[in-house]
């Protein structure tokens, strides 16, 4: 199968006064996206645990190439090598 990567925005709700509390990678149907997290502030950094809340993004498009990069077959595998190995200088 094909695998993609979602070029989507991930975004939180900052004019209710949400901050990025948490992100994650999420591969859902062969796409891997980032999912964040919000949640309200408190003094000294620290967040207010019973805000927070995952932000639901909306489905991508496979063949919206504005929405998702196509990676091919073995996109994963390789890109996995790439972030533990690191690019190889060209």
């Amino acid at each position: 199968d094909q695998h993609y990567i979602d070029l989507q925005p991930a975004l939180v709700d900052v004019s209710a006064g949400f901050i990025v509390s948490a992100v994650r990678f999420v591969k859902e149907d062969n796409i891997l996206r980032l999912a964040v997290e919000q949640g309200k502030p408190l003094k000294h950094g620290d967040i207010d645990l019973t805000t927070t809340s995952w932000v639901q993004n909306r489905p991508a498009d496979k063949k919206d190439l504005t929405q998702t990069l196509p990676l091919g077959i073995h996109g994963f595998m390789r890109m996995n090598f790439d972030i533990v190995l690191g690019k190889p200088h060209q």
